[in-house]
């Protein structure tokens, strides 16, 4: 077997460190810009026909974009089994309730243009705001705190055991990482919603985009300023585990051109602000968000590198991507596997945008007796 695998442990094991967090990042564009529409429900339309415009540019849509999330689950489980297991086991209770909140927002989806009741449809909207809401939030509770540290540790036999609770997550960095995951699908979804509305229901949009983009850009400097100032970690060469203040701070000591990515990310902020603001080109402006994104999750990650999940309390058992990761066999054939099914996810997700274009108005939801 050793004969056909053309590629070494090594070099299988960056590969996958990087088509892992390409797929966070895709979750991230394609998943936050629906999870921010509904929570915007309760902010910014102003009756039902305009909640419902939101949720009929979202509809056809958030499931296949959801496809990311299960693929980053798949991952992690097959490619980084100890992550997997340490950080579902610690974090239980945080992975519970984002569960909790996957499950409030298909059915509210599906349940709440069943009845023309407005109590009815308002306890569907309060389901899909608290999924679109708490989602982002704890998703960036949990990013947070494996920037700080988690209290994990392994014993002579390899079992693993966490001593923190659900409580000890809810440090103040962490609630700032939280709060700037929500903005970040605010300016997403606003972003996505200037393409596809019209009229004073864009307009709203537009402002509450910029508002969301400034946010974003404020919360994602006070967060570099933050994490250059706590401990961080360094694996040095002989595989020992530094923990030191400014440790974060190590990947970009050594390869400044790092620098260049939360710039680019800033910049395109202020890109799609300009646009925005102007009302120029709205798909430009969401590509300019969408690489704002991504320049959000590379620098999460370079910043991390090679850590995956590192311990505060004991730093030699941090998992990281090289003795955290499955079996040379085992990341060989997940990777012919990848190259056949990630690109057809890739086809199937652009075909659905393709065929679902265009706007969403009153008209088009008062017609349809599809629509949400």
């Amino acid at each position: 077997m050793e004969k056909i695998m053309f590629l070494d442990y090594s070099t299988l094991q960056i590969v996958w460190w990087l088509v892992f967090g390409l797929v966070l990042a895709a979750f991230t564009l394609m998943d936050g810009f629906d999870l921010g529409t509904a929570s915007m429900l309760p902010w910014v339309p102003k009756n039902d026909v305009e909640k419902r415009i939101l949720l009929n540019t979202v509809g056809p849509v958030w499931e296949s974009n959801q496809v990311w999330l299960v693929v980053f689950g798949g991952l992690a489980f097959g490619i980084y089994p100890r992550v997997y297991g340490m950080a579902f086991s610690g974090f239980y209770i945080a992975m519970f309730l984002v569960l909790v909140t996957l499950i409030l927002r298909p059915v509210g989806f599906k349940f709440r243009s069943k009845v023309q009741n407005k109590y009815w449809r308002n306890v569907w909207d309060a389901c899909l705001y608290i999924g679109g809401t708490a989602g982002p939030i704890l998703f960036g509770v949990t990013l947070g705190n494996i920037l700080l540290g988690v209290p994990f540790y392994y014993d002579e036999t390899m079992r693993g055991f966490y001593e923190g609770g659900f409580f000890g997550l809810l440090r103040p960095f962490p609630l700032l990482v939280g709060i700037m995951a929500l903005a970040l699908c605010w300016m997403q979804a606003g972003l996505y919603l200037n393409i596809k509305t019209e009229g004073t229901l864009q307009e709203r949009i537009r402002t509450v985009t910029i508002f969301s983009s400034l946010a974003l850009a404020l919360l994602f400097i006070i967060g570099g300023i933050w994490i250059s100032l706590v401990p961080g970690f360094i694996l040095t060469a002989d595989n020992h585990v530094l923990y030191e203040m400014s440790g974060w701070l190590n990947n970009y000591n050594l390869y400044p051109a790092l620098w260049l990515l939360p710039l680019t990310t800033l910049l395109s902020i202020a890109i799609a602000v300009g646009l925005v603001f102007y009302n120029k080109r709205p798909g430009y402006a969401f590509l300019a968000g969408s690489v704002a994104t991504t320049g959000i999750i590379v620098t999460y990650g370079c910043t991390l590198f090679p850590f995956l999940l590192p311990s505060d309390r004991y730093p030699q058992s941090s998992l990281t991507a090289w003795n955290a990761s499955a079996s040379h066999i085992s990341l060989f054939i997940s990777f012919l596997f990848a190259m056949i099914f990630i690109p057809l996810i890739i086809y199937y997700v652009s075909w659905v945008f393709r065929m679902m274009r265009g706007k969403v108005n009153a008209a088009y939801v008062m017609a349809e007796d599809s629509s949400y």
